[in-house]
């Protein structure tokens, strides 16, 4: 997964925050909910999400440079209270050589961007998702499917970006 790579393109302020835009190129992703909103967990509140893997390297580049708001999990290993926080994703859907679609990012670190299903102001969003030549991408995206991922941050109080799923680009789709 040399291919993983992260860029950022400041844009300014908007309401007095410092505002960009982050560019995860080429990374995995588990559990895409990007075409309609689904229940936030122990809340009646929907949102849109997907779970991305990147490699040691991005993660650090997001931690110590970009200084995103995330928490990162080690795929492979078991929990544990101090960070970076370490899970072992569940296997469930073995394949008959004994593999996991997890195999695909053994080593790398996870975490979840989501973008809410309506704004603070009560407008209804949505996530752009499209091919690789830009047309809009309708298929439900699977486990393991690489994809481009355009996030939008803002600055908060801390210095610490907060960013949320805007465009998601399927590069090489697997079937859900």
């Amino acid at each position: 997964m040399s291919d993983i790579s992260v860029v950022v393109a400041n844009q300014g302020k908007t309401g007095g925050l410092e505002t960009c835009n982050v560019y995860l190129l080429n990374v995995p992703v588990f559990f895409a909910k990007v075409h309609a909103p689904q229940k936030k967990s122990q809340s009646e509140e929907k949102e849109y999400g997907v779970t991305v893997f990147i490699d040691e390297a991005t993660k650090d580049k997001l931690l110590d440079e970009v200084m995103v708001n995330k928490t990162f999990a080690l795929v492979g290993k078991d929990k544990t209270s101090k960070p970076p926080r370490r899970i072992k994703f569940p296997l469930s859907s073995q394949t008959e050589e004994g593999k996991t679609n997890y195999d695909v990012v053994d080593g790398m670190f996870g975490f979840t961007v989501a973008k809410a299903e309506f704004s603070k102001g009560g407008k209804r969003m949505f996530v752009n998702v499209v091919d690789a030549s830009g047309e809009k991408f309708t298929a439900d995206i699977g486990n393991g499917s690489i994809c481009s991922l355009k996030l939008f941050g803002y600055r908060n109080q801390d210095g610490q970006l907060v960013v949320s799923l805007d465009t998601v680009k399927v590069v090489k789709h697997v079937p859900y």
